[in-house]
């Protein structure tokens, strides 16, 4: 790996007017450089191309706008055009969480030749931007990941060889199928402890109103792939692992006022009350129309 690689973010796009102007800033916000930023839009009929046009002369920006078979194909076209030695994918509607970011993670992958994928925590965050609550993954474990997702793919970094591997055309459940294709093929794991991405949680996500759709399509991923299903001893042990991540985060959160101001986040976060944080954080539930 060179002195200070290219660093390539894939964002695939469609009517995402709404988000998509923060998730590019978060990324433009980093302290690292060189960074190119891969936006690969399905023809948005909504203002996405207006905001689009903003960055016309912004050189680290390049999208284009064209039809598509869906969600995958367009990371896929992302992957292909990326040219960086570190790639990520970043979905519109989601951002990077503080400033230093990609300086972390190129200083990992420099650190530690041996690892191909990086992952690390995330934020959840609502359409407004308020935090919501922390997701703190639990480290790396093969047999684990085998029996049920624990990674969160807007925290993900790869190695450039990494993304000749395309996704699955398959359009729900896609990350997971993803993961698990790596892991077989002998692609090396790690989590780094501390907080990369958020995830935007709102009540017309895919992940919301398609939620049985996906979890179905999992259990299709692992009955294809001949991985465990959700029974037994084990799978209460992993869901164990849960509990264990998010008393993490209320550790985290109490310690708010120092952990605050080690970093300058890259986004424009809200905090509703710091009463209601920690109780979200402590019970998954963030309204009465669905929960994390």
């Amino acid at each position: 790996m060179s002195l200070h690689p290219l660093v390539s973010i894939v964002i695939p796009s469609l009517n995402q007017c709404n988000f998509i102007e923060e998730t590019i800033n978060s990324v433009l916000l980093q302290d690292y450089r060189p960074i190119e930023l891969m936006i690969i839009d399905a023809c948005s009929t909504d203002k996405t191309l207006t905001v689009l046009h903003k960055y016309d002369n912004v050189p680290e920006v390049k999208w284009i706008s064209e039809p598509d078979m869906g969600h995958a194909d367009g990371v896929n076209k992302g992957f292909l055009k990326a040219k960086g030695e570190i790639v990520a994918w970043l979905n519109a509607d989601d951002v990077y969480f503080s400033c230093d970011v990609l300086d972390s993670v190129v200083t990992f992958f420099t650190n530690n030749p041996g690892t191909d994928v990086l992952y690390g925590d995330v934020a959840v965050i609502s359409a407004d931007s308020t935090l919501l609550r922390l997701f703190l993954l639990p480290p790396y474990n093969k047999g684990r990941m085998l029996r049920q997702n624990f990674i969160s793919q807007p925290a993900v970094f790869m190695r450039k060889r990494v993304t000749e591997e395309k996704l699955s055309i398959e359009q729900v459940g896609l990350d997971y199928e993803y993961w698990i294709r790596l892991i077989t093929m002998g692609y090396r794991f790690h989590h780094l402890n501390r907080i990369l991405a958020c995830d935007r949680h709102y009540p017309d996500r895919v992940s919301v109103t398609k939620r049985s759709l996906i979890e179905k399509q999992i259990e299709l991923v692992k009955i294809k792939l001949n991985l465990p299903l959700k029974a037994g001893m084990i799978y209460a042990i992993d869901r164990s692992f849960q509990a264990v991540c998010r008393i993490r985060g209320l550790a985290l959160l109490l310690s708010w006022s120092v952990w605050r101001g080690k970093f300058k986040t890259a986004f424009p976060m809200r905090i509703d009350s710091y009463t209601k944080l920690l109780w979200r954080q402590l019970t998954k539930a963030i309204g009465s129309n669905f929960e994390i």
